[in-house]
């Protein structure tokens, strides 16, 4: 990185500066994400003066992954390739301009250490404006490398896109563990970046409590009237200074309506439960009421059930989602602040020795609810069982999963509560999944509407597949995962008759049946558009059968664990062949671009 033609005066301006920067970090470097942004002005004005006599003899390393681009990238350094070939020309104001705008996006100006610095860049920055040197002027229009440089970045392929393809590009290429850094980064790749960042509000509204007051402030203002998302990781927030403490919640108060989404993290029931008291108002601080909150995920970490208490849901009027995993269930609601009736998608996880009446107490006051999701759930095995005279109704529940819950839990559930429009039943077993067929057959016959059934890691019986299927006459989408069982013991939905809608198939880790067998499936079911198979041993696939499948319906995947060329045990020539053998292709319907993904397992994806 080099000066484009400076002055000694404007070398001397920029030592001066390098020397205050210096002397705010002081040996003790960056202290805070804003003096990590100072940091980073140190490293450039270092490599920028290396060639001057003004240059520190102690400062003469530079991070060569550091540039102008990084700056407000606060916590998570971008490292990438240095083209030592290309070097970056800057004139004076520009580099200047640059500073003013790092040390104001850091809200460094109202800091006392840093005040006396922005102010000489201001002043600095209006004689430049005043300035009309004729010299000065013919010396910069002398610089055609620099703007042959700046029309080469502005004539980059990707910079044509329209400015909605690339709004829409930087939104989907946001990595989850970086949602809140990105568009920090995205607005340092040049100046056609910068705009389209900032003129996209949707790209600031993902915050959580690792960055400073003054970025979540820009944050929200960036964000203009979208709806926020944040994250607060209790452990570390209250872990933090009192005043931080308070600042951070004032600005939690400042923005509550405009929070759509809200995730809560801890390990310590004692520190989500200060939360949530915090939230609540009974800690001598102002309640904080979420009227535009719609999703919240409460989570502890630990694996034991811990104490922690919720907060109240009266402050969150028009809540839809609430996932709460590991609470306590005596913290899930009390007499006078039940669940909030708009709630349509509960779950709850990881708690244990639940009453059951306590279970339906809380579900009672949802008579809206869609979607119940109990996950690591497990019942008061001393309560007295209940009657059907405490049976809930959830007349618009659709979907019901349960993930790792007994099945004597699971048949005492699904008996104390009416859902007569239910469509949707997931169970993952736990293990061992012995009992699940005392709970699978009479419920399927209390639910005959049930249109999706998705069975993962359960060996059930062939006798218990053919009751259940039997009962089913709307079922279209069925999902099983390692079932244990052959083709035989699925030989139920051979019989089209049994299952007449039948129209999604999906077999996860299936190691026992063949595609031979699918092919039958798929033949004595017409309606079928889609089949997964995924998972499977190579020695179960035969071309042929997935050839035939493919004609009869319209979307298959195949995937295989093992991706080398194999025979039978009788070595037919009809057994699955990699996609190196190019005779596998030649004639066939497949097309050899979509067919095989990269990775450790091969995939084949046909149809449209």
């Amino acid at each position: 990185m080099t000066l484009l033609y400076c002055d000694p005066d404007d070398i001397k301006f920029l030592c001066t500066i390098f020397d205050d920067v210096k002397a705010v970090l002081g040996d003790a470097g960056t202290r805070s994400i804003e003096m990590k942004g100072l940091g980073t002005v140190r490293s450039i004005l270092n490599e920028v003066l290396a060639g001057h006599r003004c240059q520190s003899r102690d400062d003469t390393s530079v991070d060569e992954s550091q540039n102008p681009s990084d700056l407000e990238c606060a916590e998570d350094s971008v490292e990438g390739d240095h083209d030592e070939s290309w070097t970056e020309e800057w004139e004076f104001g520009k580099l200047c301009r640059w500073i003013l705008d790092q040390a104001q996006a850091y809200c460094l100006e109202g800091d006392e250490e840093c005040g006396h610095i922005v102010e000489k860049l201001k002043s600095r920055l209006a004689d430049l404006e005043t300035e009309n040197d004729p010299f000065k002027q013919s010396r910069r229009e002398e610089a055609p490398r620099s703007e042959e440089t700046e029309s080469a970045r502005d004539s980059c392929p990707i910079s044509l896109l329209p400015i909605e393809l690339l709004q829409d590009i930087f939104r989907l290429t946001t990595p989850p563990r970086h949602r809140v850094r990105t568009p920090v980064v995205l607005s340092h790749v040049n100046s056609h970046f910068r705009t389209i960042a900032l003129s996209t509000p949707s790209l600031w509204t993902v915050l959580n409590d690792s960055l400073a007051i003054p970025l979540l402030e820009l944050y929200a203002a960036r964000s203009g009237n979208e709806p926020l998302d944040m994250t607060i990781r209790t452990d570390y927030l209250l872990g933090k200074y009192k005043q931080s403490v308070q600042d951070w919640f004032e600005f939690l108060v400042t923005e509550s309506a405009r929070f759509e989404r809200v995730t809560v993290l801890g390990s310590s029931p004692h520190r989500i439960s200060t939360w949530g008291r915090r939230i609540n108002g009974t800690l001598g601080n102002k309640e904080i009421t979420f009227p535009s909150l719609t999703k919240l995920v409460i989570s502890l970490s630990t694996s034991s059930h811990n104490k922690f208490m919720c907060p109240r849901w009266t402050l969150s009027p028009f809540l839809r989602e609430l996932w709460i995993e590991g609470c306590w269930w005596h913290g899930w609601i009390a007499p006078e602040d039940p669940f909030p009736p708009t709630l349509q998608y509960l779950r709850l996880s990881r708690v244990g020795e639940v009453p059951i009446m306590m279970l339906l107490r809380a579900v009672s006051g949802v008579l809206g609810l869609v979607g119940l999701s109990l996950e690591h759930l497990s019942l008061d095995s001393d309560e007295a069982p209940s009657t059907l005279s405490n049976r809930v109704t959830l007349a618009f529940l659709e979907k019901l999963e349960f993930e790792r819950v007994r099945a004597v839990d699971m048949s005492t559930i699904s008996r104390c509560l009416f859902t007569p429009n239910l469509s949707s039943l997931s169970i993952t077993c736990p293990q061992p999944s012995s009992g699940t067929t005392d709970f699978l057959t009479p419920f399927t016959v209390a639910h005959p509407q049930l249109s999706s059934l998705r069975i993962l890691d359960c060996r059930l019986t062939s006798n218990a597949w053919g009751m259940a299927l039997r009962n089913l006459d709307n079922l279209a989408n069925l999902h099983v995962r390692v079932s244990g069982l052959a083709d035989r013991d699925f030989s139920t939905l051979a019989e089209g008759i049994v299952v007449p809608r039948l129209s999604h198939i999906t077999f996860e880790n299936e190691l026992d049946l063949t595609t031979a067998f699918i092919e039958r499936v798929v033949r004595a079911h017409p309606n079928v558009e889609s089949v997964v198979l995924r998972g499977w041993a190579a020695s179960n696939v035969s071309q042929g059968a997935v050839e035939a499948i493919f004609k009869l319906a319209r979307h298959v995947i195949v995937d295989v664990f093992d991706g080398a060329q194999q025979e039978d045990e009788s070595g037919s020539e009809d057994s699955y062949a990699s996609s190196s053998d190019e005779s596998y292709w030649e004639g066939s319907d497949f097309e050899e671009d979509d067919g095989w993904l990269s990775g450790d397992r091969e995939v084949v994806a046909y149809g449209s």
